[in-house]
């Protein structure tokens, strides 16, 4: 049974590392390792997604009744294990938490409307982000970039949701694309200026010239693509009407 505990405690650390988690917020662990809960599963807690997705009333229990039901899977899976004495060991493990954040996720979309869903999305995402910085990733303003396929998911369904003919489409996606690429750059510029001053700061014998010159190398790469990032902006936003401004920036596509 040790043997067993330690496989579910290091699948659940597995999937928290993937899911965003370093720490921990209370509740809902339940025997699954430290605060295991359905709110790592799910990106958050109840009360938070209710903050973050701006949720009903009537959105409330059925997002709780995704959070009960999550919980109750995770006990039973964790029984199930127990009771097969291990099964797959810890890829056995990971498989199970992977396929039941997968489809718990996608329960609980299911209780959201099409604005909401593209906030969720956006929510997970930073998430990501933030996990990458905190858990050896690229630190700074832009942590480590989501995947090209995660982005271009949550892109296909704002324009969807922006409700764009295929000719608007053609014309917008573009923009945006241009202006997210120019934006990483310039989040890449920042993060790499921070480690390089992180290690000056960290040698002692480093001078106030040499701190000097890479702050300015820093600026300057930031200022060399924010030339280009301010227009590719303007273009994006004469291409829009307000509402559609709205939905990329809740989307996360657009900044300012």
């Amino acid at each position: 049974m040790k043997a067993m505990g330690l496989v579910i405690s290091l699948a659940a650390a597995s999937l928290a590392f993937a899911q965003g988690d370093g720490g921990g917020q209370g509740g809902g662990g339940r025997g699954m390792g430290g605060n295991f809960g359905p709110e790592r599963i799910l990106g958050g807690t109840i009360d938070e997604l209710k903050e973050k997705l701006t949720l009903t009333e009537k959105q409330v229990p059925q997002v709780q009744a995704v959070f009960d039901e999550t919980t109750q899977i995770m006990q039973e899976a964790m029984q199930n294990l127990q009771e097969q004495g291990g099964g797959g060991g810890f890829q056995g493990m990971r498989e199970i938490l992977n396929k039941m954040r997968d489809e718990q996720r996608t329960a609980l979309k299911e209780a959201l409307d099409d604005t909401q869903k593209a906030a969720y999305d956006k929510m997970l995402a930073d998430q990501d982000a933030q996990r990458a910085a905190g858990f050896g990733g690229r630190g700074g303003r832009g942590g480590r970039q989501e995947s090209p396929e995660r982005r271009k998911q949550r892109l296909d369904a704002t324009i969807t949701l922006m409700g764009l003919n295929e000719e608007q489409a053609g014309t917008i996606r573009p923009l945006i694309e241009k202006y997210n690429e120019l934006n990483d750059s310039h989040n890449k510029a920042w993060s790499d200026g921070q480690a390089a001053l992180t290690k000056l700061i960290a040698e002692k014998d480093s001078t106030d010239e040499a701190i000097e010159a890479q702050l300015t190398t820093m600026r300057d790469a930031v200022k060399a693509v924010d030339k280009d990032l301010k227009e590719a902006r303007g273009l994006l936003k004469d291409a829009l009407t307000p509402r559609q401004e709205a939905q990329l920036v809740v989307a996360g596509f657009l900044d300012k």
